[in-house]
């Protein structure tokens, strides 16, 4: 979750340093404390310590999407594919759907022993997941939102305020997400990132590219909600503005 703070931070701010300190954190976790086997660990300490929690690898895996927003850095795209595919192994519940929070292991003890499906972290996984969708337009992502959803429609109601990010899920499912193409004004991205907004999904444009660029003539930026697009819009506050509406 700090990372994800300090990439937004740096996004209002403008503050490069801020983003830069971000990223090298997420590296310095996906190279001590992250791997194929055992997803992420939940300490470092001259070593790696305490592996198979929900909680760990669903925020860190929603740290790497900003950090991908926010640098387009390939790289983490990559990690995000290969995290998400770990989670949907080792935590997802293909019978009765919904992520569990632990992978059991022998060595557990007691009420260790049995997994259970906790209804804060499924609701994030399942924004989280929509973001993977949103992003990568896998079904599976998505149909793996649906059922964390799914799985708690009888009763979050008695979860109070605790299920605002419930909400935020089901909102992100039904409207699916809001694509910004930004052509060649990479400063825009931070407008993007600080909007606050989860269903914002960023693509820039080097406008000299020809291969990654759709046919877009002028600089600027492109929000398309479904099948409608404006654009280009060329002032950050007023795209600040287009994301909140």
């Amino acid at each position: 979750m700090m990372i994800s703070s300090y990439i937004k931070a740096g996004a209002i701010l403008n503050d490069s340093k801020t983003i830069e300190f971000a990223t090298k954190t997420a590296d310095f976790i996906l190279e001590n404390c992250c791997n194929s086997k055992d997803g992420l660990f939940h300490y470092f300490d001259t070593k790696p310590n305490v592996s198979g929690l929900l909680a760990d690898n669903i925020y860190f895996l929603n740290c790497l999407i900003d950090a991908y927003f926010v640098t387009q850095n390939q790289k983490y795209l990559e990690k995000i594919k290969e995290i998400s595919e770990f989670i949907l192994k080792n935590f997802y519940d293909n019978k009765n759907h919904g992520f569990f929070d632990k992978i059991s292991k022998e060595e557990d003890l007691g009420a260790l022993k049995h997994s259970d499906k906790q209804f804060l972290e499924n609701s994030f996984s399942a924004i989280v997941f929509s973001r993977l969708y949103f992003l990568t337009k896998e079904g599976k992502f998505k149909e793996a939102a649906e059922n964390a959803v799914l799985c708690f429609a009888g009763n979050y109601l008695n979860f109070g305020y605790f299920a605002a990010n419930y909400a935020i899920a089901v909102d992100m499912l039904l409207n699916n997400e809001i694509k910004v193409d930004i052509v060649g004004r990479k400063e825009m991205v931070n407008a993007c990132i600080g909007s606050n907004n989860p269903r914002v999904i960023i693509n820039f444009i080097d406008k000299n590219d020809k291969k990654s660029n759709p046919g877009y003539e002028m600089e600027g930026a492109y929000v398309c909600r479904g099948a409608i697009c404006k654009g280009p819009i060329k002032d950050a506050d007023r795209l600040e503005e287009e994301l909140a509406s």
